[in-house]
Formats: structure tokens, C-alpha cells, sequence
């Protein structure tokens, strides 16, 4: 396959990786979802690793998009 094809579907996985992790992990910080009583440390900390597994697909798709191969 070509890696053009292979960095466009890298794109969903990791954004329901992001949001399986963040959501996982607020609910093993104790705290249910959909609440808004949790501490920002706590929201920021699950909106990191979510935002952590969600941007490396997209930078990977745009490196490769941008060398033409």
C-alpha cells in the first residue's frame, strides 16, 4: 500500500485511540463522564494524552503529503 493511503487511515485511529485513552483515564481518576466537577489538573491531564494520541497521525500525513510519495 502507499504510505499516503496508509497516513490517511492512521487519522481515524488515532482519534478514537485519543479519545479512548481520555476517556479512560478520567474514569480511572475516579470521576464519571459528563460531570463538570472535576479539577481542571484532571481535565487537562485526559484532554493531553488525548491530544497527544490524536496529533502524531495528522503530522505524519502532512510530512508525507508534502514530500509527494
Amino acid at each position: 500500500m502507499n504510505k499516503k493511503v496508509i497516513s490517511i487511515g492512521l487519522i481515524p485511529v488515532g482519534f478514537v485511540a485519543g479519545m479512548v485513552a481520555g476517556e479512560a483515564l478520567y474514569a480511572f481518576l475516579g470521576y464519571e463522564e459528563g460531570t463538570t466537577n472535576a479539577p481542571i489538573w484532571v481535565k487537562l491531564l485526559c484532554g493531553g494524552v488525548a491530544f497527544g494520541l490524536m496529533v502524531p497521525p495528522i503530522i505524519y500525513t502532512s510530512k508525507v503529503w508534502s514530500k509527494g510519495k
